[in-house]
């Protein structure tokens, strides 16, 4: 009797938590984003929009240095938005004469849609849809890119390389850190359980909240140069914009494609006939130091073919720097791609005079942000 006494009572506290628990999770689930930032707002409200199939993309562009011809258009990376270019964003008008950056489909305050199959070929045609509404398709292009944006840069590469009518001219293309090599890249527990979890993965990106995405996104800017927690925020207000947490494990597919596409998208860095650069934070636990940038030098100074490549190489460390650099360390991704030479007749004599062997050692402590400028391979380019 006593027994049954205390399993009713245990079943009626069950149905209690269970009815208080409900509405709880409702309210959770219900949460509305957080408001943008004055920096944030400001920023959605000096761009624009431009319609791709339907889609509202947004997008950047600013008018930069009278005279000059130089275009430069900024592809960012997951999961963040066109807003991690906002540091560097002056210093760049200081040398282009157009300064352009895209919030991805999926990211920032384009639109959102699900169920949709996102895809890095999407990404890279609603580039060339962007360049064509602004009227640049048959301008030579610079393009700076980061993360996500590196797979994106290195679709659009291909079809230049294929010299397919109507895609982008590419002057010069510089990476930073970012998945290009699948066999090196090292996502994090978060994404691997969100693009692989199947009927979790949606549960996952409901539950996901500020305190989930910014402990698990923290490490990988390395010890020494994280972001502030008002940029963590700021990041995470462009994720909940238009509930973009929900197409995360949608968007996370990337990962996978890069895979499958290891051929077409590696094999783009070989043999190029453009100037090619890389920035790159050597701790960002992501793309690990070394491995990473050996397997990238092996590629780009001689390329799959085993030929060597007949156009610049340049390489620039941020030794104290993680996944972000132009975030936390913008100063030096200026300097660093103010640096790097575009004109392919040859070297810059800024970068002919700081110019040193990249150090093949581990980065050190944080006593001083340590640069080494760009280790260029002047050789012929058309």
């Amino acid at each position: 009797m006593v027994r049954r006494d205390r399993l009713r009572r245990m079943r009626e506290w069950w149905v209690q938590v269970g009815l208080l628990a409900v509405p709880l999770l409702a309210a959770y689930l219900h949460i509305p984003p957080p408001q943008l930032s004055p920096a944030l707002h400001s920023w959605k409200s000096s761009g624009k929009f431009f319609t791709y199939k339907g889609l509202r993309i947004f997008y950047q562009d600013s008018v930069g240095v009278v005279g000059s011809p130089e275009i430069v258009v900024l592809l960012h990376g997951f999961p963040t938005s066109s807003y991690d270019w906002y540091k560097i964003w002056e210093g760049l008008t200081l040398r282009f004469h157009r300064v352009i950056a895209l919030d991805f489909l999926g990211f920032g305050f384009s639109d959102k849609p699900r169920p949709h199959h996102y895809s890095i070929f999407e990404q890279a045609s609603i580039v060339e849809a962007l360049l064509r509404h602004l009227g640049l398709q048959n301008r030579r292009i610079n393009l700076l890119s980061h993360d996500y944006g590196d797979i994106v840069a290195q679709e659009l590469l291909y079809r230049f390389k294929q010299n397919r009518s109507g895609r982008l001219t590419i002057k010069s293309l510089c990476l930073s850190n970012g998945g290009i090599f699948p066999e090196t890249h090292r996502p994090l527990l978060l994404q691997k359980l969100l693009k692989d979890g199947g009927m979790l993965s949606p549960i996952l990106t409901r539950l996901m909240n500020f305190f989930v995405f910014s402990r698990g996104l923290t490490p990988v800017f390395g010890p020494y140069t994280r972001p502030s927690e008002s940029e963590l925020w700021d990041m995470w207000a462009g994720i909940r914009n238009n509930d973009g947490n929900l197409v995360i494990d949608s968007l996370l597919q990337y990962i996978n494609q890069r895979k499958k596409f290891r051929r077409r998208w590696v094999g783009a860095l070989a043999s190029v006939t453009i100037p090619i650069h890389f920035i790159y934070g050597p701790l960002d636990p992501v793309n690990p130091y070394p491995e990473f940038l050996e397997l990238y030098r092996l590629w780009t100074d001689r390329g799959s073919t085993g030929h060597q490549n007949e156009c610049f190489m340049s390489t620039c460390s941020l030794q104290e720097a993680g996944l972000l650099p132009m975030l936390t360390v913008f100063q030096w991704v200026v300097r660093c791609f103010h640096h790097f030479p575009y004109n392919t007749r040859g070297t810059t004599q800024a970068t002919r005079q700081s110019g040193q062997q990249l150090e093949d050692r581990r980065p050190a402590g944080p006593t001083e942000l340590r640069s080494v400028m760009p280790r260029t391979l002047p050789t012929r380019c058309p």
